[in-house]
């Protein structure tokens, strides 16, 4: 009677015993749970080849970035900048509006190395004035416009949960058109030279449960 209780309970446990443990789910990367970051910090511009007769000059940066999927980010930003130059002693003020494509990199204790492409609709004004022909000054509004393309590296720090701080590092070739006076074309006035962009400052992260540590699409 005991074996044939011992041999009942075999059978019993047999296909229990047969089952493979319970896979406990997978969580998924804590990158994954990225969404939306607002980037404000400051902007030093400087400018090289034709457009060498504008000097360095300081403003600010403000962009939002997505995270549309690990570890590819986009960012959309603006810069801008005063500076003095050699021609005339009015400041002219460059505005840079920005898409950057971005990609973290395996990331260093709190240091995260991010590339990016830059694409870039630069504005530049400034009020000049100018003698006609009667020895009168006339004060008039100088505008260009053109696009600029390059590249950016951005260490990233983590400050906080919710806090980065960036330091980005931006070289491009800008082209500005013809220089429009007043609405009147000047011809032959288009240049194109090398300017380079340093951003610092400080990115924000919105989203609700920000993981312990995650790569981030700040800059």
């Amino acid at each position: 009677m005991r074996s044939t209780s011992v041999v009942l309970a075999l059978l019993l446990a047999g296909p229990l015993l047969a089952q493979k443990p319970a896979t406990p789910p997978v969580s998924p990367p804590e990158e994954s749970h990225l969404t939306a970051f607002l980037e404000l910090g400051g902007a030093n511009s400087m400018f090289f080849g034709d457009l060498k007769r504008i000097h360095s000059g300081y403003g600010v940066d403000v962009a939002a970035v997505l995270s549309p999927q690990y570890p590819l980010l986009l960012a959309f930003g603006v810069n801008y900048t005063r500076h003095s130059t050699d021609s005339t002693t009015e400041k002219l003020g460059l505005t840079q509006t920005y898409i950057e494509p971005r990609f973290m990199l395996k990331r260093s204790g709190r240091l995260i190395p991010i590339v990016a492409a830059r694409l870039a609709f630069a504005r530049w004004h400034q009020t000049i004035t100018l003698i006609d022909d009667t020895g009168v000054n006339v004060t008039g509004e100088a505008v260009a416009t053109g696009p600029s393309l390059g590249a950016s590296a951005t260490l990233l720090y983590k400050s906080s949960p919710h806090v980065r701080t960036y330091l980005t590092v931006t070289g491009q070739s800008s082209h500005f058109g013809d220089l429009d006076l007043d609405g009147a074309r000047v011809s032959g006035s288009a240049e194109t030279g090398i300017t380079a962009l340093v951003r610092a400052g400080i990115s924000i992260d919105f989203s609700l449960e920000p993981a312990p540590f995650r790569a981030h699409p700040g800059r």
